[in-house]
């Protein structure tokens, strides 16, 4: 099964994306979270096949969460 990780620090947003994921790829399991550390272990232990990642973020930015995530090599 594929999967999708949504990072975003909204609650609503991550609400919506996902219901809209959901309706539209049901063959795909969807994975959310508000914290960019916490992605980044969920991206650790999931291997998603697509991140989605917001920029703005106030505990660690969409930024630096792209580069951790691009320093690891699985």
């Amino acid at each position: 099964m594929k999967k999708i990780l949504v990072i975003d620090d909204q609650k609503s947003y991550l609400a919506k994306i996902k219901d809209i994921l959901e309706k539209s790829i049901p063959e795909c399991k969807v994975l959310t979270t508000q914290s960019g550390s916490e992605g980044i272990l969920i991206a650790r232990n999931e291997q998603p096949d697509t991140i989605l990642l917001d920029i703005v973020m106030p505990e660690m930015d969409g930024y630096e969460v792209c580069e951790k995530l691009k320093s690891n090599e699985q």
